[in-house]
């Protein structure tokens, strides 16, 4: 059986041709969200995985992705169905879920995503038993990259950004500082805009101000989406995403001073997707 396996989010997606839980061919295209992004701008992308694509028949899809629940979800069935006609078993779920099957074991356990967008829940292996809504980059993602970013450059406009700091910082933006906030708000992608300052926080984690902003913001992920958890401390607590992988030291110590102590980090899962939809279909 050959099986087409995304993991797709916001600012990345990970696409995987996959038989007999081995990875034939690998790629990456750009994130795709449909509820925040367009039609148009998903169609490109889906288009552009389409090409890659060595082998036509197509058994079965497994598409997991950001905002692919309720009416997102709906929506990017419809869309693979015009790109991909052929495949009868199409299914489509929550980036969350692929998270769970990927890094539980098929065991219970907590999950939290933290990449450009963060997200908690807990499974029993297989399907999310109990999650909270994701209320994006708007309301929430707290400890993801757009909302640690967004807090720096809150700093930044702020006045209260170390001088030196605001220099380097004027230097990555991708227009002038005056134009900046007018590009932001322009953008049909602000969650991207956002996150793609997370590499300059990584350049400069040491620097006082950058370390307590993103320590404040695992500790609201941690507040608002973790503690939720808290009587089910005993169970493993999996992190999956970009962020959890490059700050994973200050989501440890964050997470040992409430109890959990049984902790894993993922920053691809799509090998392990491959491996759990191998088993069990």
């Amino acid at each position: 059986m050959l099986q087409l396996i995304v993991d797709a989010g916001s600012t990345k997606s990970h696409w995987a041709l996959c038989q007999k839980g081995q990875i034939l061919q690998e790629w990456t295209t750009a994130g795709m969200n449909p509820m925040t992004q367009s039609k148009h701008s998903i169609m490109a992308g889906l288009q552009s995985a389409y090409v890659q694509i060595n082998q036509a028949n197509i058994d079965q899809i497994w598409f997991y992705g950001a905002g692919c629940i309720g009416q997102g979800a709906y929506q990017m069935t419809t869309f693979l169905r015009d790109q991909w006609p052929e495949c009868q078993n199409l299914n489509v779920h929550s980036d969350l879920l692929a998270a769970a099957r990927a890094v539980c074991n098929k065991q219970p356990g907590i999950v939290a995503i933290m990449g450009t967008g963060s997200n908690s829940a807990m499974s029993d292996g297989h399907q999310l038993t109990h999650q909270l809504p994701s209320l994006g980059y708007l309301l929430g993602d707290e400890g993801s990259a757009s909302q640690i970013c967004k807090q720096l450059l809150i700093e930044f406009y702020y006045g209260r950004l170390d001088a030196e700091l605001s220099k380097l910082l004027v230097q990555k933006l991708p227009v002038p500082a005056q134009d900046y906030l007018a590009y932001l708000y322009s953008s049909p992608r602000i969650a991207y805009e956002l996150a793609s300052l997370f590499p300059f926080i990584l350049v400069h984690l040491d620097h006082p101000q950058v370390k307590a902003i993103a320590t404040q913001s695992i500790r609201l992920f941690f507040q608002n989406r973790i503690l939720i958890y808290l009587s089910q401390k005993e169970l493993p607590l999996h992190f999956a995403g970009s962020v959890a992988g490059e700050l994973k030291e200050m989501i440890q110590s964050e997470a040992l001073e409430f109890g959990f102590t049984d902790l894993s980090y993922s920053k691809q899962i799509l090998p392990k997707l491959c491996h759990y939809h191998d088993e069990t279909d």
